[in-house]
């Protein structure tokens, strides 16, 4: 039942990304000031942010968006995780 259901979701919620929440957080730090360029790539959502220090080493100006599982199976949003974490 899992799977079929997560093959059934993963093209609508790459559309949902893609349409509703990238435009949708953009347009939301803009209004909060913050410049930053959104990519969405299938369901993750990559935010470029401008950074306050100048780019040194490994760590890049941005955060990737992700939908991750909880433990009692339903979908949640994990914000603003530094890619350079995994």
């Amino acid at each position: 039942m899992t799977r079929r259901w997560t093959r059934a979701i993963r093209p609508r919620l790459a559309e949902w990304v893609r349409d509703r929440a990238g435009p949708l957080v953009e347009e939301e730090l803009a209004r909060a000031g913050f410049v930053a360029r959104i990519r969405a790539e299938a369901e993750r959502l990559y935010i470029r942010y401008k950074p306050l220090f100048e780019v040194r080493g490994i760590v890049r100006p941005e955060v990737q968006v992700e939908r991750r599982r909880r433990l009692g199976g339903q979908a949640h949003l994990t914000l603003l995780r530094d890619r350079n974490t995994e």
